[in-house]
């Protein structure tokens, strides 16, 4: 059974140098294929991602590969025999392949968008009664600020109803 052996190298001189380590220790140069982007046009992803699964690699490895190619790595594959595998990978480990399961750079941090205790409040240009918790609490001296800014007309001119009618003392009654 053969199986297709297959490693990423930082350059073209690299993986050349773990080809020829490849044949040195015995494996035939039909055996071996050699992918970069060295003379191959930039346009020709298609191509390259063709390449890379004839070689043996799939799905999120594939696209992480062609990358890679792009910006000068290399792909060196050898088809190699029942027997011969671990052979094969012990030498192409020895020149410090690229690891393709290392994480992507992440994206920047999208910022967090701040929390909003009164977003009718700052839709409506109103007064906020907390505003950041180092500032005291500012009274509104408006008693009903939402009819006054849609200028609607107010019910009831006494600026506590139910706590006249609790006998609790109102907030602005205390200012």
């Amino acid at each position: 059974m053969i199986e297709t052996v297959a490693r990423l190298y930082e350059s073209h001189e690299k993986a050349l140098a773990a080809g020829q380590a490849l044949v040195d220790a015995g494996f035939a140069g039909a055996q071996i294929a050699l992918l970069s982007a060295r003379g191959v046009p930039p346009d020709t992803s298609a191509g390259l991602e063709d390449a890379v699964r004839q070689a043996g690699i799939f799905g999120q490895e594939a696209a992480a590969c062609v990358d890679h190619i792009k910006r000068g790595a290399a792909l060196l594959s050898v088809q190699a025999g029942f027997g011969s595998v671990g052979s094969a990978i012990r030498i192409l480990n020895g020149f410090n392949p690229i690891s393709l399961r290392q994480k992507a750079p992440e994206p920047p941090a999208k910022p967090v968008p701040v929390y909003d205790a009164a977003p009718l409040s700052r839709v409506f240009n109103l007064p906020v009664l907390i505003d950041s918790p180092t500032r005291p609490i500012d009274v509104v001296i408006d008693a009903a600020p939402l009819s006054q800014a849609l200028r609607l007309p107010l019910l009831l001119k006494e600026p506590a109803p139910l706590s006249r009618l609790l006998s609790v003392p109102a907030l602005t009654d205390l200012f």
